[in-house]
């Protein structure tokens, strides 16, 4: 009979502490995410493929034609697919001439092309970038620069459930079907 008052008032009293730390569950979670909106330029929690085409693709490649253009004939174009992730991008691709057809640009022994970008208050800005490469020396870049492992990963063979992933489409991209993998975005 004793423990049934004890057993009432811890009730009473557990009650409203779970009320609060859900309240207080529900305020972390909407502070945290209002921060991360406003300090990322990619608001996903996980690297997103930029549409290519797209506004911000652009913007992103902007900074590194100049360097582009030095090192490669005229009329040179990057294929490729560009990767976004907090304030990070990533172009990993390949020169090609007009045609489509893989080039190795000056000084390179492969057409293969990976640039590393930072969104600076300024825009995007090259971090570091390799053209015409023939090795995956852009592997160290999580530890010289401090770009999140996740960007430099490759897509999951499989989702949560077991399933075949896909790489996320953009809605120019699913109207356009069917596109070759090696074919993306061309300057």
């Amino acid at each position: 009979m004793r423990y049934t008052h004890l057993l009432r008032f811890t009730l009473i009293c557990y009650l409203p502490c779970v009320n609060a730390q859900n309240t207080l569950a529900e305020y972390q979670k909407k502070v945290e995410r209002e921060e991360w909106d406003d300090i990322y330029s990619v608001k996903s929690r996980t690297p997103v493929f930029v549409a290519q085409g797209s506004k911000e693709a652009s913007a992103i490649l902007d900074a590194f034609l100049p360097i582009f253009k030095k090192r490669t004939p005229a009329g040179a174009q990057l294929i490729g697919e560009i990767k976004a992730f907090k304030n990070w991008a990533l172009f990993a691709g390949y020169a090609a001439d007009s045609k489509g057809n893989q080039i190795t640009p000056k000084d390179g022994i492969a057409s293969d092309t990976a640039v590393l970008f930072l969104k600076t208050r300024e825009g995007w800005a090259v971090v570091d970038y390799g053209l015409g490469h023939s090795d995956m020396f852009y592997i160290i870049w999580p530890a010289q620069y401090g770009v999140p492992v996740e960007l430099l990963e490759p897509p999951k063979a499989e989702d949560d459930t077991g399933q075949p992933a896909s790489r996320p489409e953009s809605k120019s991209e699913a109207k356009d079907k069917p596109q070759p993998e090696s074919e993306g975005r061309s300057r």
